[in-house]
């Protein structure tokens, strides 16, 4: 996965904080799990961040 290309995408659908907290998962995680993985973890954790959020 070309993790920069996703980075630069992300601002298109995601607010500044959202695409933060998706951005950081992305490069302390891309290139050790495999990118299934990868795109569950940010997804796990922009919901935890949602939720918080929200609460």
């Amino acid at each position: 996965m070309d993790i920069e290309s996703v980075i630069e995408a992300l601002g298109s659908r995601f607010d500044a904080d959202e695409t933060a907290v998706i951005e950081r998962v992305l490069r302390e995680h891309g290139g050790t799990v495999p990118d299934g993985q990868l795109i569950s973890e940010a997804a796990l954790a922009l919901a935890i961040f949602r939720r918080g959020r929200a609460g």
